[in-house]
């Protein structure tokens, strides 16, 4: 009866169970792994930046992506 009256009113309605495909798996990782996951990116970007310190080249080249780096980390970070 459900499924019929969301069929009647929106048949998009139905297609909602698909959308959750991967909520199951999402909900089996727990914040500890997440904040883990986040320090190691984080030392690791670290890392990177201060191993090419001496290569201007290839310090030039990262820069960009290294400061979007450390501002999503920062973000995530701030976020939880």
């Amino acid at each position: 009866f459900v499924a019929l009256e969301a069929q009647k009113k929106d048949e998009k309605l139905l297609e909602f169970p698909l959308r959750l495909k991967n909520v199951q798996a999402a909900s089996r990782i727990s914040m500890e792994t997440l904040d883990a996951e986040l320090q190691s990116l984080t030392l690791r970007t670290r890392s990177v930046e201060e191993s090419i310190q001496e290569d201007t080249e290839l310090l030039q080249q990262l820069d960009g992506f290294l400061q979007s780096a450390a501002a999503s980390l920062c973000s995530l970070r701030d976020g939880r």
